[in-house]
């Protein structure tokens, strides 16, 4: 399909048939391509004045995913940058840092040295996860968020259930980017992704509303969102945060996609 004339030539671009779809839908996936997704009814040329009428805004969400920084004193926590000795401290609050300090020492083979500081540890961890993307220490890395999530999940998933009268029969965790969270209500379960750790923490409590409404109200019916609002005063908080924070699907990539 031929581009608008300004289309980035650095900007990849995919299009994809899908006929669950009615008409055409827009977005940049977490590898930083824009992707036009349309149904088999709609032709290329109107997929292309769909393009160029919108152009504006794809040249601003490109913009801001070009300007976005990755720090290298700073790791990315709960939806902001924090120093690593702030995320240390809520990792040995929480009882898990020690944990992970000995891993990262084991994966380097460095038993015999002397003992890195837990502030040092979590720098190397994140340097080589991230700007030397090694698999070995990716995987570190995710299990550390994860371990941080379930830590904070573990007390408010407890009080916004007992608030709500609602309780689940498990609660697991997986690596969706699209799904931040999913109840399977027949059986009670609910599964949250890993991504929530990457989002600030009102975030993850409104995730947590959703997925237990989803116990009483399997839809989205306007009595699902009745009872929602009960619980969460700004129900559209996280879509409304993903929007202005754009560079958040681009650290989940680089977090959890190896």
């Amino acid at each position: 399909m031929q581009l608008p004339k300004n289309f980035p030539s650095n900007l990849p671009f995919k299009l994809v048939e899908n006929n669950r779809i009615k008409g055409i839908k827009m977005e940049f996936d977490g590898g930083g391509a824009l992707v036009l997704k349309k149904s088999k009814r709609i032709s290329k040329k109107a997929c292309l004045e769909f393009l160029s009428i919108n152009m504006e805004w794809v040249l601003s969400h490109f913009k801001a995913m070009q300007d976005s920084v990755f720090f290298e004193d700073k790791m990315y926590y709960f939806g902001e940058w924090k120093d690593f000795n702030a995320v240390s401290i809520e990792a040995e609050q929480a009882g898990f840092m020690q944990t992970f300090c000995k891993r990262i020492q084991r994966l380097k083979e460095s038993q015999n040295a002397q003992a890195e500081s837990s502030v040092v540890c979590l720098q190397n961890l994140w340097l080589c996860a991230i700007k030397a993307n090694d698999t070995r220490y990716k995987k570190i890395l995710e299990a550390f968020y994860k371990e941080a999530l379930k830590s904070y999940m573990s007390k408010r998933l407890e009080f916004i259930a007992k608030v709500m009268d609602l309780y689940p029969s498990a609660v697991t965790f997986g690596k969706s980017y699209r799904q931040l969270g999913c109840c399977f209500s027949l059986k009670k379960r609910i599964r949250f992704s890993l991504r929530l750790a990457l989002m600030p923490r009102d975030c993850i409590d409104s995730v947590i509303i959703h997925e237990l409404a989803h116990l009483k109200h399997q839809n989205h019916s306007r009595d699902f969102w009745n009872f929602v609002e009960k619980f969460d005063t700004n129900p559209k908080r996280v879509r409304l945060w993903l929007d202005a924070h754009r560079e958040n699907l681009q650290i989940y990539y680089k977090v959890f996609k190896y």
